[in-house]
């Protein structure tokens, strides 16, 4: 009986554990988002280790997303260019040993992959509002993660445009 509570409790941890997605965005305060009416995405190759499917779930969700709030995308004259950038970055943390006897500490490392969608201004060609986001999916298995990286891609464009401006 007992042991069905521990499964079960595990089972929870990694469900909920895993799947999570931490997001951060900043934007330039100045800038006129309420004047954004077209996208484009920026060209850019594949980054090495990273699958195809991986890149058309971040693209093909964040055209959606850019869609459902009023965006066209149009190559011959956006008014804002998109861009993305996947991988995986590893972490270390410094942990104590348990045993009470022994203050050992060791170092533990886990990966984590960050996506980061850009909005950049084509006239000054600059970066006008950027979202981050750390999750626990593997770049190079779209089968597995593809549900995260749209929640991914959805937790980031919820906050494009800043509150105050919308289309």
């Amino acid at each position: 009986m007992r042991r069905t509570g521990t499964i079960g409790a595990v089972l929870a941890w990694l469900v909920t554990g895993c799947a999570g997605v931490s997001t951060s965005i900043d934007w330039n305060e100045s800038y006129a988002f309420s004047d954004l009416g077209t996208y484009d995405w920026l060209e850019s190759d594949t980054p090495p280790g990273i699958d195809e499917s991986t890149v058309g779930e971040i693209v093909g969700t964040a055209d959606t997303v850019l869609q459902e709030k009023g965006y066209s995308k149009d190559a011959a004259s956006p008014t804002f260019f998109v861009a993305y950038h996947f991988g995986q970055e590893e972490r270390y943390a410094s942990r104590r040993y348990s045993n009470p006897f022994d203050r050992t500490t060791y170092l533990e490392g886990s990966k984590q992959s960050r996506l980061i969608i850009d909005v950049i201004d084509p006239e000054a060609n600059e970066a006008v509002w950027s979202g981050s986001a750390g999750i626990e999916a593997d770049p190079s298995d779209v089968h597995k993660n593809a549900p995260l990286i749209r929640k991914a891609v959805r937790e980031l464009l919820a906050g494009f445009p800043p509150e105050e401006d919308s289309p």
